[in-house]
């Protein structure tokens, strides 16, 4: 009988292990620091950000669009430490489930941990999101996850940076309610 429970325990244990991982894997959190607003950026863009942004404001909507993933998380960090609060990094992409249901599960467990752990919620690389469409019914399942997605973080009460790296995401993509914020 002791052996059954010590293997249920470790098989137990075992499960929660991996599922942590997964969810590890998918978003992390960036401890900010004092250098972090010390981060060099072009003039124009701290221009833009000094315009749009205040340390007082908790809810910020970024649509960040760089020329790479490296500068896209310089601007991130200093937003971060202008508000003092670290960041929540996303995978866009990795949000994304063949069912409705299961990306908005999905993103409210993301937004509940960004809230939990007062952070401000990344998504670099969301050009996945906003690839060009076409009528193949993966593409229009995407599509359809692309809006709820943007529709559940234009509600969300915190701060959103969403940026993007790739030519067509950023120079043929809008996004409502989001400052847009050109660093290339």
């Amino acid at each position: 009988m002791r052996k059954v429970y010590l293997l249920l325990l470790l098989f137990m244990y075992g499960n929660n292990t991996w599922a942590q991982q997964v969810t590890a894997t998918s978003a992390r959190i960036i401890k900010i620091t004092a250098a972090d607003s010390s981060v060099t950026i072009k003039e124009t863009v701290k221009a833009q950000l000094d315009k749009n942004i205040s340390k007082k404001q908790k809810s910020i909507k970024l649509f960040v669009t760089a020329a790479d993933k490296k500068t896209a998380l310089s601007i991130s960090k200093l937003v971060a430490a202008k508000k003092q609060q670290n960041i929540l990094q996303a995978d866009a992409a990795a949000l994304i489930s063949k069912y409705t249901a299961e990306t908005e599960k999905n993103l409210n467990q993301l937004l509940s941990r960004a809230a939990a752990n007062n952070c401000i919620l990344l998504f670099d690389e969301a050009d996945a999101l906003f690839a060009p469409e076409d009528n193949t019914p993966d593409a229009r399942d995407k599509q359809d996850a692309a809006v709820l997605i943007l529709d559940m973080l234009s509600n969300y009460k915190g701060a959103v940076i969403v940026c993007c790296t790739g030519f067509n995401c950023r120079n043929n993509v809008e996004l409502p309610l989001f400052v847009k914020i050109k660093a290339d």
